[in-house]
């Protein structure tokens, strides 16, 4: 079983956005109107429903659900170029709207659900002790039991977490794969819970930290007094925000790849192990569907928008 080193991973993840910030910000444009599209339909209803100051529809805000819904499959085939780009250097030359409503794609969307309801059970299961206590009564002597429950709620979904990791590894598998398996991509990262859970705890808290480190260098030059400096801070916000999204999703696509031994992109050998179903098992390269040799970002306009 290949080792997956924690720190060249997250770097590795952070290479695909310095990389190809260039295609990556060509291909946002996309999903980033088809939101704004969506979520000014979707307020525009409310207002009409709704009117300030009138009585109208109660259920006016009905409307940012389908919008919300929406806005997931917008930006489906963004993850999933992602992915192809961490994991083989190059994404499948299909249209970005074809995508959205492709077998991949709502395969991709339906994994994401998937995992998200596991993620939002175990939570639910590990919150339990704190809501027993809650539901109980706190007392003036209780103290020690609310401590205890907050205590053993934090250690259940550490636990958790970090035994559903390798479950983030169906996303590049259902990005590459042509039949990718929930089990499978399970299995692939099963020895390397506590690193994948390393990999993606560390990136997250490192873009926590460097947002606030942008938060902290606005108020010290007066944003909170200067509206200006805070519209100059702006550009810098969303570049970050850019970078922490790209690097996330990368970050579970380059563990994918190390585990199953798959050649790095960059040009580096490929490392010893198993390979999943999905990939060719004489280069060791993974099945980009229909893949191009050409640069990422020749193919948004191949075979559509």
């Amino acid at each position: 079983m290949p080792n997956l080193p924690v720190f060249s991973t997250i770097g590795q993840a952070m290479a695909v956005f310095g990389l190809h910030i260039g295609a990556l910000s060509k291909w946002a444009l996309i999903p980033f109107f088809l939101s704004a599209a969506a979520l000014g339909a979707a307020f525009g209803l409310g207002l009409w429903l709704q009117p300030p100051g009138g009585a109208g529809f109660p259920y006016w805000w009905m409307g940012f659900l389908p919008a919300a819904i929406f806005c997931l499959v917008a930006w489906t085939p963004y993850a999933i170029r992602v992915n192809q780009l961490a994991v083989a250097g190059r994404v499948e030359p299909v249209g970005y709207l074809e995508t959205m409503f492709s077998s991949v794609g709502l395969r991709y969307l339906a994994y994401a659900i998937i995992v998200g309801f596991i993620q939002l059970a175990g939570i639910a299961i590990s919150a339990l002790p704190v809501l027993l206590v809650a539901h109980s009564g706190t007392q003036d002597g209780n103290s020690s039991r609310v401590v205890l429950a907050v205590a053993l709620t934090v250690v259940l979904v550490l636990a958790f977490f970090i035994l559903t990791s390798p479950l983030n590894l169906v996303y590049p598998a259902a990005a590459l794969e042509r039949e990718p398996s929930l089990g499978r991509a399970y299995n692939l990262g099963a020895h390397r819970k506590l690193r994948l859970f390393a990999c993606v705890f560390l990136t997250a808290a490192l873009f926590g930290v460097l947002g606030q480190v942008v938060e902290f260098a606005a108020s010290a030059m007066g944003a909170q007094k200067s509206g200006m400096v805070r519209l100059a801070f702006v550009p810098v916000q969303i570049l970050l925000s850019f970078f922490s999204y790209v690097t996330a999703t990368a970050v579970p696509a380059v563990a994918y790849r190390i585990l199953a031994g798959l050649p790095d992109p960059r040009g580096a050998e490929p490392v010893p192990g198993n390979q999943p179903s999905g990939t060719s098992g004489s280069s060791g390269t993974p099945a980009v569907r229909n893949a191009a040799p050409d640069e990422p970002g020749d193919f948004p306009g191949t075979g559509g928008a």
